[in-house]
């Protein structure tokens, strides 16, 4: 199932107030439809009735799927600069949901699941994009990193998100480019295969529910094999 609110939300082209109904739980089992809809990038889009924009609600919700054992809490991505205060969100929803108040099944249910917080319906989809690929987020934000310092593109505004995965591909697409970056399968694999070159790497974009390699990037200054990346880097 999915739990529904009514909203007022403003276009952010003409300011004009639509009404609205926005999802604040999602249940993945219950719900394929609108996991269809958040995969093919289609979820909670609006079409505004005054000049026409394409936006998306920015709106925070839960994200559960009981068969893939994922519980996400998608914020505002506006909400991303602060994400050292936000991202114990999920972990504090899913303890109060899966354990505290959970019936004994659930709470036996609980220990497997991987408790996320993503910033945006973008990063929402490339969670579970990656996860019903069989891939894991943690080894696949490596290697986001590794591919934004091949092409010296480092900083927030530049990092690449998965739009798809094959047996020997991964597509990804980049901001503000039409064309997607198609890299082999087997770079991901590589990683994956060789974790102790690369565990300080995976333990920095992973220490927390916020998997990202934004973590390098926003709120502070950190260095990872030799790289820099400074608070608020602009995007060249």
């Amino acid at each position: 199932m999915a739990t529904f609110v009514s909203r007022s939300i403003a276009c952010p082209s003409c300011n004009h107030v639509h009404q609205t109904s926005l999802v604040i739980s999602l249940n993945a089992v219950r719900r394929p439809d609108l996991v269809e809809e958040v995969v093919s990038d289609q979820f909670q889009r609006i079409v505004c009735a005054a000049c026409g924009t394409r936006f998306e609600a920015d709106d925070p919700f839960v994200y559960i799927d009981f068969d893939h054992k994922l519980w996400i809490a998608c914020l505002p991505a506006r909400g991303e600069q602060g994400w050292h205060r936000y991202e114990q969100e999920s972990q504090h929803t899913w303890e109060e949901n899966m354990l505290r108040n959970a019936a004994p099944l659930v709470r036996k249910e609980a220990a497997h699941f991987s408790v996320r917080t993503v910033f945006g319906l973008t990063p929402l989809r490339d969670k579970l994009v990656t996860r019903f690929a069989g891939l894991d987020d943690r080894w696949l934000e490596v290697l986001k990193l590794l591919l934004m310092i091949e092409t010296e593109n480092y900083g927030p505004g530049w990092r690449p998100h998965l739009w798809n995965a094959t047996e020997d591909k991964l597509w990804f697409t980049l901001p503000n480019q039409t064309e997607m970056l198609v890299v082999a399968r087997s770079r991901y694999t590589d990683l994956v295969m060789d974790p102790l070159q690369w565990i300080q790497v995976l333990e920095s974009v992973s220490c927390g529910p916020y998997v990202d390699v934004g973590r390098l990037m926003i709120g502070g200054e950190r260095t990872v094999e030799g790289v820099t990346f400074p608070y608020n880097q602009s995007p060249k």
